[in-house]
C-alpha cells in the first residue's frame, strides 16, 4: 500500500493533522528524528543534529527505513517526515549527501504524493501574554525538502496550510 510523507517546518500542524488521522483509523509513524533527539541526549552523545548532523543523520536515516519497513502493505500509512527530509537537511547545511541517502530515497519510495505543510501564520505571544498570529514564510528546511521533492522527479508536492 501507499507510505505518505507530511512534512514542513516546526509548528505548523504536522502532528495534529497525523493525530487527526490516526483518530480515523490510519496508520500513521512519528518523527523518527524527535524520539532519536530523546535518546541520544539522554545517552550525553555528540551525535545530534546541532553537534554532529551527518552521524544524526546516519542515524536518523536507519530509523526511517525501519519505520518504512514495519509499515503495512494493507493499509496507506502516513509519515511525519521521510528520507527526503534527511536530504534537505543535509543539503541546506551544505553537507555532502553520501550514495546512501540517495540509495534509500530509490530503495523505498514513498508515494506519489508528499503533503508539505506550510504556515502562513503562527501564534505568537507577546510580553503582556496576549497571542497575535504572526506571518512565518517558509522556513529553508522546507523549502529544501520541496526542492528535493520536485528534482527528483519521483513524486509530486501537494502544499496545504492549515493556519491561514
Amino acid at each position: 500500500m501507499s507510505r505518505y510523507i507530511i512534512t514542513g517546518g516546526p509548528g505548523v500542524g504536522k502532528t495534529s493533522l497525523l493525530k487527526a488521522l490516526g483518530r480515523l483509523n490510519y496508520a500513521c509513524s512519528g518523527e523518527a528524528s524527535r524520539q532519536l533527539i530523546m535518546e541520544e541526549s539522554a545517552k550525553g552523545s555528540g551525535c545530534l543534529p546541532w553537534i554532529d548532523l551527518l552521524c544524526f543523520a546516519e542515524k536518523a536515516l536507519d530509523r526511517m527505513i525501519a519505520s518504512y519497513v514495519a509499515a503495512g502493505e494493507d493499509a496507506p500509512t502516513f509519515f511525519d517526515r521521510g528520507i527526503p527530509d534527511i536530504i534537505a537537511y543535509l543539503t541546506v547545511a551544505g553537507l555532502p549527501v553520501t550514495e546512501s541517502f540517495e540509495a534509500a530515497l530509490k530503495k523505498y519510495p514513498y508515494a506519489g504524493n508528499v503533503f508539505l505543510l506550510t504556515c502562513g501564520h503562527v501564534l505568537q505571544g507577546s510580553g503582556s501574554g496576549d497571542l497575535d498570529y504572526v506571518y512565518q514564510p517558509i522556513g529553508p528546511i522546507a523549502a529544501g525538502v520541496r526542492s528535493i521533492i520536485v528534482t527528483s522527479n519521483a513524486v509530486s508536492l501537494s502544499e496545504l496550510s492549515l493556519w491561514t
